[in-house]
């Protein structure tokens, strides 16, 4: 029986009391409830620039040595650091991920003395430090934790192993891996169907097995290098022909991912085209303090339609984009609160640590409001709407092209994203009435085709106009891209 943050075991050798907690360090490692690793990483990758600022100018920065020997010094000292215990490590999300390798990165800066803000990309600091990428790394350490396993196979769990089926999957796709690189230069065949083989060298053969390692990490920064010696090959060869050659201008590819172009989301007073709604959402906020729809709900972390205990903000918020019926519950009261914090804000980010997932959603119990008749959500801008039908009332002429022109002016002067400003021209166009038509000087179907022409993405040049990144002498592009552009070129021609 749980007392507190207590619990009564009773075991075959007699009664003992255990603590419950949320995390715990357990053999260097904070281990989590959840079984995820972002508290970990943070901590691991504090270590290591706490090791580099200890020894930084001595070892680190020191210019006497040559920066394949502090190369050497940081995979002794700081990197066996970070990944001490990764060798298990699977990451949960992109965003863990990301946030590794950005922080991998930043003490490969450190260590060439490049500023955190220097327009240097990734793989000329790879190539430029001697130093393996974070995926290669963590392949590496969990291969010769794989080979420590079978070194200790007398007293591995390897029933336990084996129910961890996705870290099993990630380390069949790491041999794959190593395979691919080493498989002309040994005998050994491929792992997922010789995998006898693999077993036998991890088991007898361990110095081959670090052999058949170091390989492999010396074949994948070769090929690193020359991936980038092609890439920059074509960048100064297009850069030449710009120059001095025949090519009139620079090649260009679409900013835009193709699913993106399809879409249209955007801001009409800046007249700015975001890549996704989610984006739209957050300059609406950031430029024109304009907040999400769901949050004159929230007053706090519980949902007052369905009584449930969210326990932070920002799960809330997303409860409420989702919910149907508590949405139209909450609608339908008219409420007027005064705004909560959202998600981002320190407020959130100190539930969301409190509550460190201990607890599931928790179904509240008491009185419920008594229930009033439910109307549609209207997503539609009120000010935008008024001022349209009052500018259709007030227009004297006949020119369905200059009402079109001083409409799309007022629409332009708003602080409104395309997606509410779709549903404000579809909601006028539908609430139309024929008394209303009946004034409209321009006559009923040339301004509903108005209406249709304001809301055509193809209106709005900004929505519709494709972005484009031009090839430049200061960056490099990716290699396939690079060929693509060379492919374009002759065909030109």
């Amino acid at each position: 029986m749980a007392q507190g943050h207590k619990m009564e075991v009773l075991t075959e050798y007699g009664h003992h009391t255990i603590t419950v907690v949320g995390q715990y360090n357990h053999l260097g490692n904070i281990a989590h409830h959840s079984g995820t690793t972002h508290k970990e990483i943070r901590r691991k990758i504090a270590q290591g620039n706490a090791a580099f600022s200890a020894q930084r100018r001595t070892l680190f920065q020191n210019p006497h040595f040559s920066v394949r020997q502090r190369a050497d010094l940081f995979n002794t000292m700081v990197m066996s650091k970070v990944t001490y215990g990764m060798d298990s490590w699977l990451f949960e999300d992109k965003r863990t991920k990301s946030y590794f390798h950005s922080a991998i990165f930043r003490l490969y800066r450190r260590l060439l003395k490049i500023k955190p803000d220097a327009a240097i990309s990734d793989d000329i600091i790879l190539e430029q430090a001697h130093l393996p990428h974070p995926d290669i790394g963590l392949r590496i350490t969990r291969l010769r934790y794989l080979a420590l396993l079978y070194k200790c196979e007398t007293v591995t769990p390897w029933a336990v192993i084996r129910q961890d089926q996705a870290w099993c999957q990630q380390i069949m796709e790491d041999l794959q891996w190593l395979w691919n690189l080493v498989s002309r230069t040994t005998k050994l065949r491929d792992p997922r169907i010789h995998f006898a083989e693999w077993e036998y060298i991890l088991r007898y053969h361990r110095s081959y097995w670090k052999t058949i390692l170091q390989r492999a990490q010396k074949l994948c920064a070769l090929q690193h290098e020359d991936r980038l010696l092609l890439r920059t090959l074509h960048r100064d060869t297009l850069a030449m022909l710009e120059t001095h050659g025949t090519l009139q201008s620079a090649p260009v590819k679409p900013a835009l991912l193709t699913a993106q172009c399809a879409s249209f989301f955007g801001c009409m007073q800046c007249q700015k085209r975001c890549r996704t709604r989610g984006g739209e959402g957050a300059h609406l906020f950031k430029v024109h303090g304009i907040t999400a729809f769901e949050r004159q709900w929230i007053a706090s972390t519980a949902c007052e339609a369905c009584l449930k205990e969210y326990h932070s903000f920002d799960k809330l918020q997303n409860h409420l984009r989702t919910a149907t019926s508590c949405r139209a519950v909450l609608h339908a009261r008219r409420l007027q609160r005064p705004l909560a914090p959202g998600i981002g804000s320190s407020v959130n980010s100190q539930l969301r640590d409190q509550h460190d997932g201990l607890l599931p959603v928790l179904q509240g119990s008491g009185p419920l409001e008594q229930p009033v008749p439910q109307r549609a959500i209207e997503r539609h801008h009120n000010q935008l709407m008024e001022a349209l039908a009052i500018l259709a009332l007030d227009f004297t002429g006949s020119d369905a092209d200059e009402l079109f022109l001083q409409m799309k002016q007022i629409i332009l002067q708003e602080p409104i994203g395309w997606t509410q400003t779709r549903e404000t021209l579809v909601y006028l166009a539908d609430s139309l009435t024929e008394e209303f038509l009946a004034e409209i000087s321009v006559g009923r179907l040339p301004f509903l085709d108005v209406l249709d022409r304001l809301g055509d993405p193809n209106t709005w040049g900004f929505l519709t106009e494709v972005l484009y990144d031009t090839a430049n002498c200061d960056h490099l592009y990716d290699l396939d891209l690079y060929e693509h552009w060379c492919a374009t070129l002759a065909d030109c021609d």
